[in-house]
């Protein structure tokens, strides 16, 4: 074995080849660390159905491999007496290495983020580089033993690699055969690059091969798919009906027995009808982070499921007030919601996220309609001041106060830091309640929670209504 691996170092093109191995080789164990991850996730595919995810993953695996470090593989191949200088195959054997930590990493981050959202990262990478504080903080707070085993494995690969790197090919004795290699060896690398034979490259749609989701999941590099939503173009807008026809329909929907449309210009505005009651209510709306409907009594009632018992405030409002069960979810994430309701406004594939572009368009925002209307507004978040850009976005969207994580005090200083994201809900709903309580009425608040975002923090033992350690049991204790 120790003989093979000498003679492919010291050969030109085995030294190509090994070093194209070492590149694939973490691709193909991040694939089978996903799978042993995450058992439930892809416990429906048979045998047969994981070993061709496995198969045809090598596509993306060869793919993003060609795209990453090809150039720097042909350099190393130049049939020239100095391209064959110790300095010069070290310089792209050095670059290479540095290439494989970035790929390796991204693998890494992929296969954390997909115990969360059951899916690999897509295009909110961009929204997250835009939060790289609580991101860093995470990763420090939450995988600081996976970052430590990653820093080892750096420095225990870089004196792999310099020992590969030792040896230098010499210069070829017939430099024309080589120079004939190259076009060829170069159009094999574009094929891979691009995915096969297909008129257009591999995209991230072509890992879903079959009708299972989870063979598609399997079959994905999380590499890959990250380098795709960080480079690739949105999507072309498309219309799918005339416009007049499209509002035509909305109107029918939006329609009530005395309603009118009077401007042309703004199609979908009806005119309010003056209402009886001269006081105006005061108005407070929750977004809770992560507070999925499978988990809240009240929705669980519904559904004919046994109750949990871990949202007993959320229960005793839903039965006392008015509980709406039927609802669309605009997104997986945090900002989409915010979108939603703060603006009305679901964001649609090639639209850019609340934060990112959005807000430039000429909509209406929640609070601008109640300043319009007379009320103070109020906006707080449990996350830090500039977490999302809300501080901006609170802003644009009509809100005349805004508290983040730091302007809020902590009415907990005997207990544990609320993690990485910003203060305990139970802070921020009190500074509410005190803000709320001074305010000229009428008032519009809005209040954004986090203690219910990964990683689940609880302050003291009282909410310890579960002994386990997984994350549902973490996620419900928060």
């Amino acid at each position: 074995m120790k003989d093979t691996l000498s003679a492919l170092r010291a050969h030109p093109y085995g030294r190509i080849f090994l070093l194209l191995v070492l590149f694939l080789l973490p691709a193909t164990l991040a694939r089978l660390a996903l799978y042993m991850s995450y058992p439930e996730d892809f416990a429906a595919l048979t045998a047969t159905q994981v070993l061709a995810s496995f198969l045809f993953g090598l596509r993306f695996d060869f793919s993003l491999a060609v795209l990453i470090i090809g150039i720097p593989l042909l350099l190393m191949l130049l049939p020239f007496r100095w391209s064959h200088h110790a300095f010069w195959q070290r310089l792209w054997g050095w670059f290479i290495y540095l290439a494989l930590l970035i790929f390796i990493f991204m693998m890494i981050v992929d296969t954390i983020y997909f115990g969360y959202v059951h899916r690999h990262v897509g295009s909110e990478i961009n929204t997250l580089s835009a939060d790289m504080d609580s991101m860093v903080g995470i990763a420090l707070s939450q995988h600081r033993v996976a970052l430590l085993f990653f820093v080892a494995a750096t420095l225990l690969g870089a004196w792999f690699w310099r020992k590969l790197l030792a040896l230098t090919p010499k210069p070829p004795a017939r430099p024309w055969l080589r120079l004939t290699l190259l076009p060829i060896i170069f159009i094999s690398m574009l094929v891979l690059g691009r995915g096969g034979f297909s008129g257009k490259p591999i995209s991230v749609g072509e890992a879903f091969f079959s009708d299972s989701l989870a063979q598609g999941y399997l079959a994905l590099n999380g590499a890959f798919a990250m380098s795709r939503a960080i480079i690739e173009e949105p999507p072309p807008l498309k219309t799918f009906m005339p416009p007049a026809q499209a509002t035509e329909l909305v109107q029918q929907y939006l329609a009530g027995d005395n309603s009118r449309f009077p401007n042309k210009d703004y199609p979908l505005f009806q005119r309010g009808h003056a209402s009886s009651n001269k006081t105006k209510p005061n108005i407070v709306v929750l977004m809770l982070e992560s507070w999925g409907a499978l988990h809240i009594d009240a929705m669980r009632q519904q559904a004919g499921l046994p109750p949990l018992g871990v949202t007993p405030n959320f229960d005793a409002l839903a039965k006392h007030g008015r509980l709406y069960t039927q609802f669309y979810a605009n997104g997986q994430r945090s900002i989409q919601g915010a979108a939603a309701m703060l603006a009305s406004q679901p964001t649609f594939p090639s639209m850019p996220f609340l934060g990112e572009g959005m807000e430039q368009n000429r909509q209406s925002f929640m609070g601008e309609l109640a300043r319009a209307q007379g009320y103070e507004t109020f906006f707080l978040q449990s996350s830090d001041r500039g977490s999302l850009r809300f501080d901006a976005i609170a802003a644009r969207a009509g809100f005349s106060t805004y508290r983040g994580a730091q302007d809020l005090p902590n009415l907990h200083e005997q207990q544990k830091a609320a993690s990485t994201w910003g203060t305990w809900d139970h802070n921020t709903f009190q500074a509410a309640h005190q803000l709320f309580a001074k305010a000229k009425q009428p008032f519009l608040g809005f209040v954004f929670t986090s203690s219910t975002h990964v990683p689940w923090l609880i302050p003291d033992q009282r909410w310890h209504k579960y002994t386990g350690s997984s994350d549902r049991e973490a996620y419900l204790k928060s």
